[in-house]
C-alpha cells in the first residue's frame, strides 16, 4: 500500500475523530468553526487583511512589527508601526502598550516585547485579544495566532484558508 495514502489517511482519521467527539460532547456546530492551520484574518483598526499562521502551542498571538517606534502619551508607553500586506495596502498601527512580555526562544535568551491591545477577526469573529509585536521578517506569515484567539474554534492541521476574514461586528463596518 502506498505510504503517503497511509498517512493521509490517518490524518483524515484523526480529524474526523476529534469533530466526532467534539460533536458527542456538544462542542462542534456554527459556534464551533473549523479553522486550518493558514488562514486569513483581518486587523482593526485598518480592515487589513493578513495571512496568519494558527499555532495551538504559542500562548499569545504575535504579529509582524519590523520598524517600531516607541514613544510616551500622556505619560505611558505607545507604540507605532506600518503594517502591510501582500497585496500592497499598509496601514499604521499604533496603540497603547498593555505590558511587556518575555518569550522564550529555543535558540537564543528571552526576548521582551510590547503586547498591546488589537482587533482580530478570524473566521467571521471579531475579538478584541492581547498581540506581542516582533520582527516576523524571516517566517512566512506576518502573524501568529496563538490559544488566546482560539477559543472555541476547531482547528483542521490538514487543511488551510476554511475560515473568512469579514466580521460584520467589527469596528468601522458597515
Amino acid at each position: 500500500m502506498d505510504r503517503s495514502f497511509v498517512n493521509y489517511g490517518w490524518r483524515v482519521a484523526t480529524v474526523l475523530s476529534a469533530l466526532v467527539l467534539g460533536a458527542a460532547q456538544g462542542h462542534a456546530g456554527p459556534d464551533r468553526p473549523v479553522i486550518g492551520r493558514v488562514e486569513r484574518v483581518a486587523i482593526y483598526p485598518g480592515n487589513l487583511v493578513i495571512r496568519a499562521r494558527i499555532d495551538t502551542g504559542a500562548k499569545t498571538a504575535s504579529l509582524n512589527c519590523r520598524n517600531m517606534e516607541r514613544f510616551t502619551r500622556d505619560g505611558r508607553e505607545w507604540v507605532r508601526c506600518p503594517i502591510t500586506n501582500t497585496k500592497g495596502k499598509t496601514i499604521v498601527v499604533e496603540h497603547r502598550v498593555v505590558r511587556m512580555v518575555g518569550i522564550k526562544r529555543h535558540d537564543r535568551n528571552a526576548q521582551q516585547r510590547p503586547v498591546i491591545r488589537l482587533g482580530v477577526c478570524l473566521a467571521g469573529h471579531y475579538r478584541t485579544a492581547e498581540v506581542n509585536l516582533t520582527d516576523r521578517t524571516g517566517f512566512n506569515y506576518q502573524m501568529l495566532i496563538g490559544r488566546n484567539l482560539l477559543e472555541g474554534f476547531l482547528v483542521d492541521p490538514t487543511r488551510s484558508f476554511l475560515g473568512s476574514p469579514r466580521c460584520a461586528d467589527a469596528p468601522g463596518r458597515q
